[in-house]
């Protein structure tokens, strides 16, 4: 083998540097020790870390429920996955039960049998049920010295055990969301009181020459939010504990469990399995032949039906294969409701409610006006009042009585009685 004999410089023509990892490079007759193959490992396994924070962050990834018994003193932690915010993977392979006592700041000296914590009057003691990473040294296994007689031993651990800590902390307050107050509430916010910032204090791309203080300001807010990238995740450091949590529980005095809320504090990591489960949930047995979400033609009156929620989540293009047709044919997908009628099914029968109601209204001996009342009714229930299109334009009218049907509709004046004349008429001849 011939040996490297280049120059160790850089010949990168551009502006180049260098980040902190470093991968071992390998060659025949290298020689190696135990630094050596610790640095392969810790390289591979801080490279795991940094794509799990930058890829896919931290949170709750699958199960890990929280299951207990109000009046308890224990729950279950259920088997489950979490990535904490320094990449670390979390996994806890089977159900875990958890002694409320052994975790609770309980200190019996001085107050009586099972009163374990402080009571707070009227409100129950809350805390957090966390997870975090977990690993210590194992497997001890004799050293040999290579100048060492057989006696001069010691001993090294040959494994490092990965694992996991459940605690309880107190419950805080919710964590601000990070970031800006968000786009849309910032574009509201602009007045004409926005005074325009100083030439350096602006965006370079694009240019403002707006002259009206409102659109300036929102074009500048545009530009904060559409012209910066998306910001990196931070690790986990002193200020922000490296665990993730799990719920809420709120226990008594007698360290006996009270309630449990899992989701109250709990994040979730966005992975297409928590998609695919979230849209199973809600819309199962929602599509389909028999379902509640369908297609409605332009006149309102005939359904089709959307592929069943398990071929868009299973098999998408089946799916969309199936909803592309009725889509470019003007069908629009509609909510029918619990009763699975289109908004526009009993449009005919508002219809001719609505024509009585004017016949009645229109007889010169009057109706009793409780059935007037209950026939408006009728029309309310059937929520069809107005029409849901998308075309765009202003909605027509359920029912259109053209001009000349109007002044039929209109009630007759009253002739005026013999011997007596008209105001304003003329004398007879």
């Amino acid at each position: 083998m011939i040996a490297n004999k280049e120059k160790c410089a850089d010949k990168d023509s551009g502006v180049c540097d260098y980040n902190e990892y470093q991968r071992l490079r390998y060659f025949h007759g290298m020689l190696l020790d135990d630094k050596d193959f610790q640095a392969e490992q810790a390289y591979h396994i801080r490279k795991r870390r940094f794509l799990n924070r930058m890829l896919h962050g931290w949170g709750v990834v699958c199960g890990l429920e929280l299951i207990g018994k109000k009046g308890d003193r224990s729950i279950d932690v259920t088997s489950g996955m979490a990535l904490d915010c320094c990449g670390n993977e979390i996994w806890v392979p089977h159900r875990k039960p958890i002694d409320l006592l052994s975790l609770l700041p309980c200190d019996a000296k001085g107050k009586k049998e099972g009163e374990c914590i402080e009571e707070v009057p009227g409100k129950p003691n809350c805390y957090q049920v966390v997870v975090r990473y977990y690993e210590r040294p194992s497997s001890p296994v004799s050293v040999y010295l290579p100048s060492g007689s057989c006696e001069e031993r010691t001993c090294e651990n040959s494994r490092v055990k990965e694992g996991y800590c459940i605690e309880l902390v107190p419950c805080s307050e919710k964590p601000t969301p990070a970031g800006n107050n968000g786009l849309i509430k910032d574009l509201c916010g602009c007045d004409d009181k926005f005074k325009k910032p100083e030439e350096k204090d602006l965006p370079v791309c694009p240019d403002y020459t707006s002259n009206d203080p409102k659109e300036l300001c929102q074009e500048l807010r545009m530009a904060q939010v559409c012209e910066q990238s998306v910001p990196c995740p931070e690790c986990c450091s002193g200020d922000k504990p490296c665990y993730v949590v799990l719920g809420q529980i709120k226990v008594n005095k007698d360290c006996r469990l009270d309630s449990i809320c899992m989701n109250e504090y709990r994040r979730y990591v966005l992975t297409p399995r928590l998609l695919q489960h979230v849209l199973l949930t809600v819309f199962t047995g929602a599509l389909g032949e028999d379902g509640f979400i369908k297609m409605v033609d332009e006149a309102g009156k005939e359904t089709f039906a959307l592929p069943e929620v398990q071929d868009w989540v299973y098999n998408p293009m089946k799916a969309i294969c199936a909803w592309l047709p009725n889509m470019v044919n003007d069908r629009r997908i509609e909510w029918l409701g619990c009763d699975k009628k289109p908004k526009n099914a009993d449009a005919e029968v508002v219809t001719k409610i609505q024509q009585d109601i004017k016949a009645l209204q229109l007889k010169p001996a009057g109706v009793d006006p409780k059935v007037i009342a209950d026939l408006q009714q009728q029309v309310k229930e059937l929520k069809v009042l107005a029409t849901a299109k998308p075309a765009a334009g202003p909605a027509e009218p359920l029912i259109v009585i053209p001009p000349e049907a109007a002044d039929v509709a209109k009630p007759a004046a009253a002739e005026p009685e013999k011997g007596k004349k008209d105001k304003g008429s003329k004398p007879d001849q």
